[in-house]
C-alpha cells in the first residue's frame, strides 16, 4: 500500500464517518477459508476521531473480484478487534448479501 491510497483511504473514512482519521500502520493480511485464499493484502489501521464509538477502523482496497476497487472500511468493536476479523466480517458481510 502506498501514500496514495492511504490518502484515498483517509478520505474516504471521513466522508463516511464524518470524522477526522489518521493512519496508524498497516498490517498484512490473508484470510484463508477450507484452505483456500479468499483475500491478501495489507490492511490499514487509522485512529478515528469520534464522539461516540469506535476509536479505531480497519480500511482497504476491495475489488470484490472487479477491475475497479472500492474502499472497505470496518469499525472496531468487541467482535472485530482485530484486521485479521475485520476482513473476515467483511466477507461474511459480502456472502451474506449474495445469498439475498
Amino acid at each position: 500500500m502506498d501514500a496514495t491510497t492511504i490518502v484515498l483511504l483517509s478520505r474516504r473514512i471521513q466522508e463516511a464517518l464524518d470524522c477526522e482519521c489518521q493512519f496508524l500502520r498497516f498490517s498484512p493480511v490473508r484470510h484463508l477459508y477450507k484452505g483456500r485464499t479468499l483475500w491478501s493484502g495489507d490492511v490499514a489501521v487509522f485512529a478515528i476521531q469520534r464522539s461516540s464509538g469506535s476509536d479505531v477502523c480497519f480500511a482497504w482496497l476491495d475489488d470484490g473480484g472487479l477491475k475497479l476497487a472500492s474502499p472497505a472500511i470496518v469499525l472496531k468493536s468487541p467482535t472485530i478487534c482485530t484486521p485479521e476479523l475485520a476482513v473476515e466480517s467483511h466477507i461474511r458481510g459480502q456472502c451474506q448479501e449474495t445469498q439475498m
